[in-house]
């Protein structure tokens, strides 16, 4: 088992350089340092001249901003028919459990929104406690489907239009 494992490495290395041999391929070379920049040379085609130009940032000038997506009535009617009827679907097969635990999620990741929000704008955090504790769990009644669909439907943004 000895003799096995290093067998093996030197037969790796025969194959690999007998077949640098017979492609005609040299030995990669390891750039060891950044200030080594490979450049074009008569005796190795492989090499590449990287030039500034190709380093350089892109002008503010040809950056072009792209064009604003613009939806039809008749699409947004489309995308809102799919959601409410993706959320009526998930509300269908969740359990009792798993609907007071989405409210609760979405209760208290509104509360950290609002908390962030006061001090982004530079309130302290005194004030942004008591703009999280304005946030209060919704009164939902959890086994009727409708009332969840219809917060659900408020929590995504979609109106019935």
């Amino acid at each position: 088992m000895k003799q096995i494992i290093p067998s093996i490495f030197v037969a790796l290395g025969l194959i690999s350089s007998a077949n640098a041999q017979l492609f005609n391929v040299a030995p990669k070379k390891i750039i060891k340092s950044s200030q080594e920049v490979p450049s074009a040379q008569p005796d190795n085609p492989n090499k590449v001249n990287i030039s500034n130009e190709v380093i350089a940032p892109i002008p503010e000038e040809e950056i072009v901003e792209p064009l604003p997506v613009t939806i039809t009535p008749e699409q947004k009617a489309e995308i809102n028919k799919k959601i409410k009827k993706n959320i009526k679907d998930a509300v269908k097969l969740q359990t009792i459990r798993n609907r007071r635990d989405f409210i609760d999620v979405m209760t208290s990741t509104e509360k950290i929104v609002s908390r962030r929000k006061a001090l982004l704008e530079g309130k302290t955090y005194s004030v942004a406690k008591d703009l999280e504790k304005n946030i209060k769990v919704p009164n939902i009644d959890l086994k009727n489907d409708t009332d969840v669909e219809q917060y659900m439907y408020e929590k995504v943004g979609v109106t019935d239009e």
